[in-house]
């Protein structure tokens, strides 16, 4: 009875291994799936950030030019200056927003390129037969155990 149950019991563990190892990959396709739709979504969000900043700061511009004219200043030296200081600081502002937009982007892509490599992982012959052969090889230490 002894060696039958040890048959039995390396046989589930084998199943069960692979049964495991298959679940786990379909997760990390569903997880791929997830983080390229969540790269996708920052790259939309990230757009729509950068183009409503590019709206805003274009108003800013246009309200410190108009203001300058309705209040009779030349449009040179000091004025000019802090109309171009203003630009700069949105330039800047403009190149982090599109940095933070690219990392979030690229952040992303780099989890499901991770969920793809477990995926090839998980369903690779190498490591089944790997898993493998230690269940048979602990299966067969317990049945030669039974036999005495």
């Amino acid at each position: 009875m002894g060696a039958e149950s040890a048959v039995v019991g390396t046989t589930l563990q084998l199943v069960g291994n692979a049964q495991a190892n298959y679940d786990q990959a379909k997760a990390e396709l569903q997880n791929a799936a997830f983080f390229e739709a969540q790269r996708s979504v920052a790259e939309i969000a990230g757009q729509r950030e950068l183009d409503v900043f590019k709206r805003q700061g274009n108003e800013l511009i246009g309200e410190q030019t108009a203001a300058y004219s309705v209040a009779g200043v030349d449009l040179s030296g000091s004025a000019l200056n802090q109309l171009s200081q203003t630009e700069g600081r949105l330039m800047e502002e403009e190149a982090a927003i599109r940095m933070g937009n690219a990392l979030d982007e690229k952040l992303a892509g780099a989890r499901a390129a991770q969920s793809r490599r477990a995926v090839k992982n998980l369903t690779s012959l190498g490591r089944n037969l790997l898993q493998s052969g230690t269940i048979i090889a602990g299966g067969a230490k317990d049945y030669y155990r039974t036999q005495g």
